[in-house]
């Protein structure tokens, strides 16, 4: 018999807003399932022999609690998080939660992604003011251009089960689009939470955490160093244009100037021409 309801297996990398949408998520899990889901997060690194989903757990609702005394509640819902990992972690996931929290009804992978652009100009701000993430950026590339290509179903990662795509600068202007990811994952839609500034990580790597969710620039943060030589470097690649354009509609070209944002032409404009 199935422990869970639901299980959801959630892979984001570190900058890319993706506490912010869990929190959002759980709220629409909630609407549905109750009081009844089990999150842990940052399960990264585990041992064979080690339970993974003992280690970590999210400090913000007593719902969330996995330490050993609330290992044995029912629970319909289980939610668990991987940060700046590669893919491959996700393949193996499926067979290691369900010998550690038993079999699951339904199970989603999701990826959630944020533009290169902004996520990399969150890196380097937080970098810059001394705290620097698990990832140096040359590997942030790779890691970024093996995500998108999954959720553009092609690459090494093109058919992972059940994989659902969250398309963070999309979630995050979109209410359109918010119900359109209820509907795929199947439970009720909020707006709760949407004017929170997630505590993780020391909420935005701007302003901290303080303001409201809503007014965040959080599509605009590149602007602050379309200048940076160090930046410009790491953002004048060709994969990263396509991909980026192919999933968020722009990206940014070098020119005399600086960088420049450019839009994604669409296929009527280019017949016109």
């Amino acid at each position: 018999m199935a422990k869970q309801e639901v299980e959801i297996a959630v892979c984001a990398l570190q900058r890319s807003g993706h506490h912010c949408v869990m929190d959002w998520l759980q709220a629409a899990l909630r609407g549905k399932y109750g009081n009844t889901i089990r999150y842990i997060n940052w399960v990264n690194e585990f041992l064979p022999q080690i339970d993974p989903f003992n280690t970590n757990t999210h400090p913000t609702d007593d719902s969330h609690k996995c330490g050993h005394g609330d290992r044995g509640k029912p629970r319909k819902v289980l939610i668990y998080n991987f940060e700046d990992v590669g893919l491959y972690m996700m393949r193996s996931m499926e067979m290691v939660a369900e010998k550690f929290n038993g079999k699951s009804k339904k199970r989603y992978t999701v990826l959630i992604m944020r533009d290169f652009y902004n996520l990399l100009a969150s890196r380097m701000e937080r970098t810059r003011k001394g705290k620097p993430l698990d990832h140096p950026y040359n590997a942030l590339v790779g890691l970024w251009l093996e995500h998108a290509k999954a959720a553009q179903k092609t690459g090494d990662y093109a058919n992972l089960e059940n994989l659902v795509t969250i398309n963070y600068n999309r979630w995050f202007s979109e209410a359109g689009y918010r119900k359109v990811l209820c509907d795929i994952l199947k439970c009720k839609y909020t707006e709760d939470t949407m004017d929170h500034v997630h505590l993780a990580g020391n909420g935005s790597s701007f302003t901290g955490t303080r303001g409201n969710g809503r007014n965040l620039r959080v599509l605009d943060r590149w602007e602050t160093f379309k200048d940076d030589p160090e930046y410009i470097k790491i953002v004048n690649n060709k994969a990263i244009q396509r991909l980026n354009t192919a999933i968020f509609g722009w990206c940014l070209k070098k020119e005399k100037v600086g960088l420049v944002k450019k839009a994604q032409i669409s296929t009527v404009q280019k017949k016109r021409k």
